[in-house]
């Protein structure tokens, strides 16, 4: 035989051999299950199971409140259930334009650390009819800002033009 055609049967006859042992070396190697966890609860109104409430999680180094995580939607009864949530720190956070968190005068969140494959229970909420604030955010020089967040916060109940402070960011 032609020693150029030798060299490349042996070329051929490599490239078969290599090829099948990389395919069974990528087989062997799995990825390992990605560690996940879950968080469920009730919302209630007035005792009653509130359904089609949305509640999500939220990492608290996310700056704006548009920033969701994984969520889920109550159902008829008012229970939830959010699934494949990584380890680590969140904020649960209900959302509805009507009722707010009974005594959540603070912070309308819970502060929760889901560890691997940890089952988070009972991260209950009462909700209360809310109030309605109404008005304009402006910037600097007084023009409207579109998509700005109004935060609101009780500062001191007990005292005479002392109640509500807020802030607006953009």
């Amino acid at each position: 035989m032609r020693p150029c055609i030798v060299r490349a049967v042996i070329a051929a006859i490599m490239l078969v051999v290599s090829s099948v042992s990389l395919h069974s070396q990528t087989q062997l190697k799995t990825k390992p299950a990605k560690p996940v966890g879950s968080v469920s609860g009730r919302v209630t109104i007035k005792g009653k199971g509130a359904s089609g409430i949305a509640v999500a999680l939220r990492r608290p180094e996310m700056s704006s409140l548009q920033e969701m995580g994984p969520r889920a939607v109550t159902d008829q009864d008012g229970n939830y259930r959010i699934t494949n949530v990584s380890a680590g720190a969140y904020e649960v956070v209900p959302s509805t334009q009507v009722y707010v968190i009974a005594g959540s005068e603070n912070s309308p969140r819970r502060n929760v650390v889901i560890g691997e494959n940890e089952e988070l229970e009972n991260i209950n909420f009462s909700m209360v009819k809310g109030g309605v604030i109404t008005g304009r955010i402006t910037d600097a020089d007084g023009r409207p800002v579109a998509a700005g967040e109004l935060l609101q916060r009780a500062v001191d109940r007990g005292r005479p033009g002392r109640g509500l402070a807020g802030a607006a960011a953009v």
